[in-house]
């Protein structure tokens, strides 16, 4: 019946919708990518919009509690199966993290799609067996977060290199940034830091080393423009750019990190 249901309704949905949104183009309404509407926002809308408007009924009643229909999951090997297989297969580019705006965007939309579906089951049962089903699993492990989250650093920490790349700076001009920060280089490390959790950069419902992943990205961003700083203003780091004689002892143990940073934000 869960292939009955997936041939002769949600396949043709999907197949009508995938026809559909190939022959709009990747830009719908005039909104591109990088203003942060994805390629997939309307697609996965309309494909479970036209589903519910078919099917709506007997989903409804295959996640009821008490339903004869319970034993039925057409959500997961129904619905999420076929749009899982057929999205990929006539969009593989979509899934790509090679072009970080459009990956974010997509993943938006996709998590956005199964928080829909999520919303069809009546229960707690329902949602547990909804997301320990493979094709959850499935459709979740084709969004390679890492890499994304490893090109955005790499598009970050150049923006860094391009910002501390300059003459050296003049310590008794004014402030140019935040008041917490003076030097031309440490307004671009606070902009830099801003941007790795921005909206248009952040991912939620990521993993766990996900999570890690973007701490340590902010870490190295610190420890990046410490390491620069050392090279453009040479040996005494941002005393030497003051040629100041005076030199102060590094401090010992985990403090020399509380050091570097506090140094960095003058």
């Amino acid at each position: 019946m869960q292939d009955a249901l997936r041939t002769v309704v949600v396949a043709p949905i999907v197949a009508s919708h995938l026809a559909a949104h190939k022959a709009a183009g990747p830009v719908r309404g005039g909104a591109s990518i990088a203003s942060g509407e994805g390629t997939l926002a309307h697609l996965f809308t309309s494909i479970l919009e036209s589903v519910l408007a078919r099917a709506g009924p007997l989903l409804s009643a295959s996640l009821a509690p008490q339903s004869p229909l319970r034993g039925f999951d057409f959500l997961s090997n129904s619905v999420l199966a076929e749009v899982n297989e057929s999205v990929s297969a006539a969009l593989p580019g979509a899934f790509s993290p090679g072009v970080p705006p459009a990956f974010h965007a997509n993943y938006l939309a996709a998590q956005r799609f199964l928080d829909a579906l999520e919303v069809q089951c009546h229960s707690r049962t329902a949602l547990d067996r909804l997301r320990a089903s493979p094709h959850y699993a499935s459709f979740m492990k084709k969004w390679n977060t890492s890499i994304y989250f490893s090109l955005i650093y790499q598009d970050i920490a150049g923006e860094l290199e391009d910002a501390v790349a300059v003459a050296k700076p003049d310590l008794r001009a004014p402030p140019s940034g935040p008041a917490s920060v003076s030097l031309p280089a440490s307004v671009a490390l606070v902009a830099c830091l801003d941007r790795a959790t921005a909206p248009n950069v952040y991912l939620p419902h990521v993993a766990d080393s996900d999570q890690r992943i973007m701490a340590l990205m902010k870490c190295a961003l610190v420890l990046r423009l410490s390491t620069r700083l050392r090279v453009v203003c040479g040996p005494g780091g941002l005393l030497g750019l003051c040629n100041c004689p005076q030199r102060v002892p590094a401090p010992r143990g985990r403090q020399v990190w509380h050091a570097q940073v506090s140094v960095l934000m003058v």
